[in-house]
């Protein structure tokens, strides 16, 4: 709507989804201390625990994963983490709070990873400026805990391919030249100028 500028920045997307490493990562960054109420990550962290004793049917042992928390890194360090990620947990705001989806998603999809995350489309100040992104989402530590079952326990091709849809998606949205190509359209209406011709 006029007098509303989108919050989103251009990410960094690589011409091709970039190789993950074995066993399969799955990276949680809050940022700060202070934010990890925000982004729900004790939540997360009671899904991951429940995960790492859970032996699946016909199992001998529980799913091989490692799971990252970070906590006060460089901005490089982390995306160089999202690289070789297989999945991004990115959070679990309050409903109330005007979130869908935070700059880690967006990190995450642009990387070729899984992204989860709590989608709250009425309250997504980002919602007008981009197609809805193709993030699993989890309102709630057993959906955390199933979702990560489904991904971890699924084929491959299976993972690779809700990879590649959020890198797919990241290279049509967020990347450099269609956030810049969203400016030329859509700028001046932002700014209560024209409307959209």
């Amino acid at each position: 709507p006029p007098g509303r500028v989108p919050l989103l920045q251009p990410m960094l997307v690589p011409a091709v989804p970039p190789q993950k490493e074995w066993p399969p990562l799955i990276v949680h960054s809050p940022g700060t201390a202070k934010k990890r109420a925000q982004k729900g990550s004790l939540t997360i962290a009671r899904a991951i625990h429940a995960l790492h004793s859970h032996v699946p049917a016909g199992a001998d042992a529980p799913l091989p994963f490692v799971y990252e928390e970070i906590l006060g890194q460089s901005h490089e360090y982390v995306l160089a983490r999202k690289a070789t990620a297989a999945i991004v947990i990115d959070q679990m705001p309050d409903p109330g709070l005007p979130y869908g989806i935070a700059n880690s998603g967006l990190e995450g999809l642009a990387a070729g990873c899984a992204v989860l995350s709590a989608m709250y489309p009425e309250n997504d100040l980002n919602r007008d400026y981009f197609e809805r992104p193709p993030v699993l989402p989890v309102y709630s530590e057993q959906e955390i805990f199933d979702r990560l079952l489904m991904l971890l326990t699924s084929t491959p091709e299976r993972l690779g391919l809700q990879q590649w849809r959020g890198w797919d998606w990241a290279r049509r949205n967020v990347a450099m030249r269609p956030w810049l190509d969203y400016f030329v359209r859509h700028l001046p209406r932002s700014l209560g100028g024209e409307k959209d011709g």
